[in-house]
């Protein structure tokens, strides 16, 4: 998978290739784990940043570093519940750049991780409900969201998520095969 992401005079690049391996641990109970494995590259244009600011400053770091990235995940799943973690950044990869005064800067891209957790309870033979968490921290801020949603006939569902200190979510949806689904949500901030 490669990734490109440009924002005013940086840009971030990743290339990885991942690689799973599943497991039975018993009746219905399965244990994936995975490994991704790349680079990172940040290049940051510190000429047309003194350009745009109408300065010669030569403290600016200019050029490009490239970095190898690993990531980690595990995931366990029945027909009724889910678990699963995964790091990014495991080794939290630096990255350093010069400015033409030869000052150095070192940039670290911090370790971002992702637990996330589900149960399937049938209500009925026509009606699941789903609730699920979601968490994402790097340990300087962390997001937590909460989610309900309601399937009817195993076709189409509806419900909420809550997003803590951000916002309300709607959504609705349609699976269409068991591996497509079609979905709209709308976020109301908060």
């Amino acid at each position: 998978v490669i990734t490109y992401d440009k924002i005013g005079f940086n840009s971030f690049v990743t290339a990885k290739a991942s690689y799973a391996y599943r497991m039975r641990v018993f009746r219905d109970a399965r244990l994936a784990l995975g490994l991704d494995a790349g680079i990172v590259q940040l290049s940051v244009d510190g000429a047309k940043l003194q350009q745009a600011l109408g300065t010669v400053d030569n403290g600016i770091p200019s050029g490009s570093a490239i970095a190898p990235d690993f990531g980690f995940g595990a995931y366990f799943n029945t027909s009724d519940f889910y678990l699963g973690f995964s790091v990014q950044h495991l080794f939290a990869p630096k990255l350093g750049l010069s400015s033409p005064d030869g000052s150095s800067y070192a940039f670290t891209i911090g370790q971002h991780y992702y637990i996330m957790g589900g149960y399937n309870y049938a209500l009925n033979r026509n009606l699941t409900l789903k609730p699920a968490v979601f968490i994402k921290s790097d340990f300087v801020s962390t997001q937590f969201d909460a989610n309900i949603t309601l399937l009817f006939n195993n076709l189409i569902w509806g419900g909420g998520s809550y997003r803590l200190d951000d916002a309300f979510i709607a959504m609705v949806g349609m699976n269409i095969t068991s591996d497509l689904k079609i979905g709209y949500s709308y976020d109301i901030t908060t």
